[in-house]
C-alpha cells in the first residue's frame, strides 16, 4: 500500500522543540515533573527521566536492527534475471527485418516460426515468474516502511517525553539555584551554623547532580533528533524504489507481454504466406489495408518502447538500491556512534 504523501514530509524538530518550550514552560505538566525531584534524595535525581531515556535507548537499538531488517531483500539476482531476458529480445527478429545470408541459413519459414514461438513462449513464462517476484518485492518494501513508521512513531513519542524532562530539569535547576542563593545568604548571616552549612553543601551537590542529569537527557534528545531523519530518509528511499519498480516493471511487463504476443502472432501471419493473404483479404474487406498496416506499425513501436522502459528501469533501480544501501550503512555507523557517546556520558 503506498505511503501517505503528507506523512512522508520531513519533520522540523527544532521548530517542534521551540513550540513545546513556549507552550510547556511553567505549565502544570512541567511542574508535576519537577515535583519528582527531591533535593535530599539523590536517587530521585539520578533516575529523573530514566523511563523515557531507557525507552529511547531500546528504540535506538531497534532502529539499528531495523536499519538492516527493514530493508527489503537484495533484488540483484531478480534484476539480473530480468536483464538477461531483455537481452534475448530482438526487435528485428520480431519485425521480420532480418534478411540476407544469416536468415537463409536458419532454414525455412516453418522452422523459423517454431524457434521464435519456442523462444518467446519461454520468455513469457520467465517474465511471469519475475513479475510474481517483483510483486512480492513491492510488498516487502511496503512492509518495511510500515515497520519503519512504527519505529518512527515510537521515537517521536520518546523524543517529546525527553523534551518535557529537559524543560523540567532546566526549571528544577533554576529553582535549586534560587534556593541555594537563599541558603548561602542565610549562611553569610549565620556563619557558625553547622546544620545550615550541611544544607548548603547538600543543595550544591543536588544542583551538580541535576546538571549532569539534564546533560544526559539532552544527549538522549540528540540521539532521537538524529534517528528520526534517518528513519524518514529510509522511508523516502524505499518509497522511491517502490515507485520505480511499479512504473518500470509492474505496469510495463504486462504491456510488454501483450505486445509481444501480438507481435509474435503477426510474425506467424507473415511467415505463413497463404494464411496471411487470406487474413489480409478478410481484414481489407472490413477495415481497409491502410488501417492494418498502421496497427502492425503501432504494435511494433509499442513493443520496443516498453522494452526500452524495462531495460532502462533495471539500471535505474540498481542505482537506487546502491544509493539506499550506502545511506543505510552511513546511518547505521552514525547512530551507533551517537548511542555509544551517550552511554559513555
Amino acid at each position: 500500500m503506498p505511503q501517505d504523501t503528507a506523512a512522508m514530509q520531513p519533520l522540523d524538530l527544532s521548530l517542534q522543540h521551540q513550540e513545546m518550550a513556549q507552550r510547556l514552560t511553567g505549565s502544570k505538566e512541567i511542574d508535576e515533573l519537577v515535583s519528582q525531584i527531591s533535593v535530599y534524595d539523590t536517587r530521585s535525581i539520578v533516575t529523573f527521566g530514566s523511563g523515557a531515556a531507557q525507552e529511547l535507548s531500546q528504540c535506538s537499538d531497534a532502529i539499528l536492527k531495523g536499519l538492516n531488517t527493514c530493508q527489503p531483500g537484495d533484488s540483484s539476482a531478480l534484476l539480473s534475471s530480468l536483464g538477461h531476458m531483455m537481452e534475448q529480445f530482438d526487435p528485428a527478429e520480431i519485425s521480420g527485418e532480418k534478411k540476407g545470408l544469416l536468415a537463409r541459413l536458419r532454414g525455412d519459414s516453418s522452422s523459423q516460426l517454431d524457434r521464435i514461438l519456442a523462444k518467446y513462449q519461454a520468455m513469457g513464462r520467465d517474465m511471469d515468474r519475475v513479475y510474481i517476484e517483483l510483486k512480492r518485492y513491492e510488498a516487502d518494501i511496503a512492509a518495511a516502511n510500515q515497520r519503519l513508521q512504527t519505529l518512527l512513531d515510537a521515537n517521536l513519542s520518546y523524543y517529546r517525553s525527553l523534551v518535557k524532562y529537559v524543560l523540567a530539569g532546566e526549571q528544577g535547576l533554576k529553582e535549586l539555584e534560587a534556593y541555594l542563593s537563599q541558603l548561602q545568604g542565610d549562611l553569610v548571616r549565620r556563619p557558625g551554623d553547622g546544620a545550615l552549612q550541611m544544607d548548603v553543601e547538600g543543595v550544591q551537590q543536588a544542583y551538580l547532580s541535576l546538571q549532569r542529569r539534564v546533560h544526559d537527557l539532552r544527549l538522549s534528545e540528540t540521539v532521537a533528533m538524529q534517528s528520526i531523519p534517518m528513519l524518514r530518509t529510509m522511508q523516502i528511499s524505499n518509497q522511491t524504489l517502490m515507485d520505480k519498480i511499479r512504473s518500470s516493471f509492474l505496469v510495463t511487463i504486462p504491456i510488454f507481454k501483450q505486445s509481444l504476443s501480438y507481435a509474435v502472432s503477426m510474425k506467424r501471419q507473415r511467415l505463413q504466406n497463404q494464411a496471411m493473404a487470406d487474413v489480409d483479404r478478410r481484414v481489407r474487406e472490413r477495415l481497409g489495408q491502410a488501417e492494418v498496416r498502421m496497427t502492425r506499425s503501432e504494435s511494433s513501436e509499442a513493443l520496443e518502447q516498453t522494452w526500452r522502459t524495462i531495460t532502462s528501469g533495471i539500471q535505474e533501480t540498481r542505482q537506487l538500491q546502491q544509493e539506499a544501501d550506502a545511506a543505510r550503512i552511513r546511518d547505521t555507523r552514525k547512530l551507533e556512534e551517537l548511542r555509544l557517546s551517550t552511554q559513555g556520558a
